[in-house]
């Protein structure tokens, strides 16, 4: 099947992470407004809502998660099955790789990222990494990502972007330009990434304390 876009926001969440309330059906009205938009969706340790989107929208929607390992977050796309958290990260990368998905890692050098890889964890990564996101809009210091440009470039990785979108105001912010489709494989998508432009825009800071309050409630509700 070919893509359906020329905007791909490369790191969007759903209701289906526990720290997000962007429902599906708003995703889905914000594809159904913005044809040309594509997401990968990657919620946090789990592919339900991206399963489910992408059964609506299968050349707009490519399925993704982002991990949970025992030392920072690292995400696989084009996944089949969902990964399992809390594995080391040579484990997870490998697990990524044997379901034929890419490996995607997520705000690599975020300082207020609790939720990063490691330095070593990061080492091991690159190793086997297909994609470096260069810009995160969500990320407060412009110099994190300009680090993470570097790294991409030092490195010799394919560069991506994304909003991190955990509210609906936030889809789309950032995105990778693709002019021409392409195949929706991970070999498909890695080609049209080395001819594609990045537009990034920083999202609203307010956008944090939002994610936060989320994360109360679940943690209340729980008690």
């Amino acid at each position: 099947m070919q893509s359906n876009f020329t905007k791909l926001d490369m790191h969007t969440h759903s209701n289906h992470s526990k720290d997000s309330d962007l429902k599906l059906h708003v995703i889905a009205q914000f594809l159904d407004r913005n044809t040309d938009y594509g997401i990968i969706l990657s919620d946090h340790n789990e592919i339900s809502g991206a399963t489910e989107l992408n059964q609506e929208y299968p050349d707009r929607v490519i399925i993704g998660e982002e991990i949970r390992t025992d030392s920072g977050e690292v995400t696989g796309i084009f996944l089949k099955e969902k990964i399992q958290p809390l594995q080391s990260i040579s484990w997870t990368l490998d697990a990524i790789i044997a379901q034929g998905g890419l490996v995607y890692i997520p705000h690599p050098l975020d300082r207020l990222r609790t939720s990063k890889l490691t330095a070593d964890a990061l080492d091991v990564a690159v190793q086997k990494v297909d994609i470096i996101e260069v810009y995160n809009s969500r990320n407060v210091y412009p110099a994190d990502d300009r680090k993470a440009l570097a790294l991409a470039k030092d490195k010799d990785i394919i560069m991506g972007c994304g909003s991190d979108a955990h509210t609906r105001f936030e889809l789309g912010r950032s995105y990778v330009n693709i002019d021409t489709p392409f195949e929706l494989t991970p070999d498909g998508l890695l080609g049209a990434l080395n001819q594609a432009t990045r537009t990034c825009r920083r999202s609203f800071i307010g956008v944090h304390f939002i994610t936060k309050a989320k994360k109360l409630h679940v943690k209340h509700i729980r008690k």
